[in-house]
């Protein structure tokens, strides 16, 4: 068994209510996040055929303007298989991870997200995951705007 990747770039499907902000930061496009509203942003894909059971949301942030305090992460994920409908969303619970903010704004961050929650995910399925900064947590405690840098997707596979 091996451990395979799917490298994700900047999300084209966002809350239509409260959209992440798309900025540049260094000169690179970054998805921005507010500490003090829910957005998040979406990625639709087909899982790998080769997919056996482990999955983690792995990535790179840094911060605007924060040098502490913590930000909430949530990986949401909504898997539809052959012939099921996929009109009607319906996310399984949220794998969330609480990060520390880097000592210096705008210094970047790796982060993992282990998923446990995959809504029955099985190789070749249609897949809606949803990542936000989950704002209203108490436990997010970072101020200023969260720079989602890079994504991946990190999967076990059987060959």
């Amino acid at each position: 068994m091996a451990n395979r990747e799917i490298l994700l770039p900047i999300p084209t499907t966002v809350d239509s209510s409260n959209p992440p902000g798309l900025t540049t930061d260094a000169e690179d496009a970054v998805m921005a996040f507010d500490a003090s509203t829910q957005e998040y942003c979406r990625w639709t894909f087909q899982m790998p055929g080769s997919f056996d059971g482990f999955v983690s949301f792995e990535g790179q942030l840094s911060m605007d303007t924060a040098t502490s305090g913590n930000v909430v992460l949530n990986i949401e994920f909504m898997a539809a298989s052959d012939d099921e409908a996929i009109g009607s969303e319906s996310f399984d619970t949220a794998n969330a991870l609480t990060v520390a903010a880097p000592g210096t704004a705008g210094n970047v961050k790796n982060f993992t997200v282990t998923c446990t929650n995959l809504d029955s995910l099985v190789a070749d399925d249609y897949i809606k995951m949803k990542f936000s900064r989950d704002a209203a947590d108490g436990s997010d405690t970072a101020t200023g705007d969260m720079f989602l840098r890079t994504a991946k997707l990190r999967y076990s596979s059987n060959c």
